[in-house]
């Protein structure tokens, strides 16, 4: 109950941050300072060309799939609690907003999702020129094939499996 205390007060402490930043009409800043601080360390501790190989021969990239995979789990345990505050705080969905209002053209927004975690992840893929190289252009047609739905399943899964909400495991 400790942990989830203090889990609890550095949830509220982050949210404060971030909707003072998004007020100030500095959302942008938010998403850079986490995805800087908190998502790129984290990102490259993971991404080398060993783990890209990982369980096949060297250019095949074998191991995409699962260290895309072992990113977005690591990212959601670790920040799965303030992304799941982020996205809560900044949901501007347009049901029933009045586009023309004020309130709508003074909106702010934070997306962590986006700029502070796949650009991250992107950025990470492309900055090796020998893991880019590997990734997107291999000269073969079906490595090209499995890397880019490797990319397109976890693009298009990302949001969902950082969202989710953590089983947790308790003793009662």
């Amino acid at each position: 109950e400790a942990a989830a205390a203090a889990e609890g007060r550095e949830l509220l402490m982050v949210g404060h941050c971030l909707r003072g930043l998004a007020l100030l009409g500095r959302g942008r800043e938010a998403e850079s300072a986490f995805a800087r601080v908190a998502i790129m360390p984290l990102i490259r501790t993971k991404v080398s060309m060993g783990r890209l190989d990982e369980g096949g021969s060297r250019g095949e990239c074998a191991g995409l799939f699962s260290l895309l995979d072992d990113m977005a789990c690591s990212i959601a345990g670790t920040f799965g609690g303030v992304l799941r505050l982020s996205e809560s705080m900044f949901d501007v969905s347009e049901e029933g907003a009045d586009k023309n209002s004020a309130a709508s053209a003074s909106s702010v927004e934070v997306d962590l999702v986006t700029a502070g975690v796949w650009i991250p992840i992107a950025t990470a893929l492309m900055a090796d020129p020998a893991v880019k190289m590997n990734i997107f252009s291999p000269g073969i047609a079906s490595i090209l094939q499995a890397n880019y739905s490797a990319l397109d399943t976890f693009v298009s899964e990302l949001a969902s499996s950082l969202l989710r909400p953590q089983s947790s495991s308790s003793d009662d």
